[in-house]
């Protein structure tokens, strides 16, 4: 949401010549003459930083195809504020969608004006009692934050070790062993895994990451409750078939580590830390240069898309070359403990760590700050064409357009959507198989 500001109105007096009085010049000054010049003087400059920091944001998004999530704006004449027009441009949908990071930092700026908060724009802030408003007008797809009282009321931040053996210690998980080089994913017992989450080195160590355990058991998955931050995502929008897989278990040994990526979908990431400690590097975008990305994978989700990765190990560089390369990277690092959760922008590249054995869950959100990053991605993974898009585009609603356009998927999306499920589970019920 924009900041709403307050514009001065400057009429000129009628009866002000704009000629220089050198006489009057040379008389004292009284009191009111000086507070007169006082207040012109801040009009001029209120004007200026008008025209220097918010005017660029008053385009519409006709005149700046760039602009990201941005509303059209008109500004009242009489009163000086700000109205909405509620049409949205989401015909730039039709060719090649790119996000402009800079424009999104500096409506950022703008917007952190109105807040008394003292954020860090070089770090992450740390908040409590956040309200809807400011998180989605300073952080919400545009700057990470750690919000500490949201994973502490779920029901799941009193799982343990003991209850996970006790109760699903039978369960198959997918998990990634690696051990220098070497990397396998492999399905195994959850009470054989958990038997073994102590042991680890640096080079050697393993990753319980299991997207369908959860989702599999409702008992468990509604112990990870919503929050005002998540609830509106459009990604219920599209048929259960071939929504993404949400609420990923994930519990790796001290050591692991994930890879550096961006999310797929290029979604607003989550990640709530239950127990243990994660040590973040995020990368702000704009360095994609710098990280020698692989463009050539898919993310195997039933609505498919692209898989960015970078080769790169940011906390444990492997050898000389590689520290050079990272070294070259400006990041973002936060240390994220139990009871916190992450929310990681669109377009942020980021590798977690886990310090000491560390159990969290991760999700993802589609919403108004960044469907139309998300709807690119769709497009170009080929499950929905971008002819798609109706001729009234910019007369829906961001929600109202993701509506359309997942009605839109082809049977045989749908179809392949739950073949795919299918099939993960199928090979999890094989004892020690390899996933894929």
């Amino acid at each position: 949401m924009r900041r709403k500001r307050d514009f001065i109105k400057i009429s000129k007096n009628n009866n002000d010549n704009g000629n220089w009085n050198k006489e009057a010049s040379a008389q004292p000054v009284n009191i009111s003459s000086f507070m007169f010049a006082s207040m012109i003087t801040l009009m001029v400059l209120t004007v200026a930083s008008f025209f220097l920091y918010t005017f660029p944001y008053l385009l519409s998004e006709e005149d700046n195809e760039t602009a990201p999530y941005m509303r059209n704006i008109k500004i009242d004449i009489d009163t000086g504020s700000e109205k909405a027009i509620k049409r949205s441009p989401h015909s730039v949908l039709k060719k090649s969608y790119t996000l402009d990071h800079h424009l999104l930092s500096e409506e950022r700026n703008i917007a952190m004006r109105k807040y008394s908060y003292p954020f860090n724009n070089h770090g992450v802030d740390k908040r409590s009692h956040l309200s809807l408003q400011e998180f989605r007008d300073v952080y919400d797809g545009k700057w990470p934050v750690i919000i500490t009282d949201v994973v502490t009321k779920w029901p799941a931040f009193n799982w343990t070790k003991e209850f996970f053996t006790k109760k699903y210690g039978d369960s198959k998980v997918a998990m990634q062993a690696v051990d220098n080089d070497f990397k396998e994913t492999l399905a195994l017992p959850l009470s054989l895994y958990l038997s073994h989450i102590e042991e680890s080195r640096e080079r050697s160590w393993t990753y319980l990451q299991d997207e369908l355990f959860l989702l599999q058991r409702p008992e468990l998955r509604e112990q990870v409750s919503d929050s005002i931050y998540t609830a509106d995502n459009f990604f219920t929008l599209f048929p259960q078939e071939i929504q993404p897989w949400d609420c990923m278990l994930l519990w790796g040994t001290a050591n692991s580590r994930s890879t550096l990526h961006i999310d797929p979908y290029n979604w607003t990431g989550t990640n709530g830390v239950i127990s243990g400690k994660k040590l973040w590097k995020l990368v702000p975008p704009g360095q994609d240069h710098l990280l020698s990305i692989d463009h050539i994978g898919k993310c195997g989700f039933p609505m498919d898309c692209h898989k960015y990765n970078s080769p790169l190990d940011a906390h444990r560089p492997r050898n000389k070359m590689e520290q050079e390369l990272v070294s070259k990277i400006k990041f973002v690092e936060v240390e994220q403990n139990p009871g916190e959760i992450l929310f990681i922008p669109t377009g942020w590249f980021h590798q977690a760590f886990n310090a000491v054995p560390t159990l969290a869950v991760s999700g993802q959100v589609m919403n108004v700050n960044n469907y139309k990053v998300v709807l690119e991605e769709i497009f170009k993974g080929g499950s929905i064409p971008r002819s798609s898009l109706p001729q009234n585009a910019d007369e829906m609603s961001p929600k109202e357009l993701v509506s359309h356009l997942a009605s839109a998927l082809p049977d045989k999306v749908l179809k392949q959507g739950a073949a795919i499920t299918k099939n993960v589970l199928d090979q999890m019920k094989q004892n020690e198989r390899p996933v894929t």
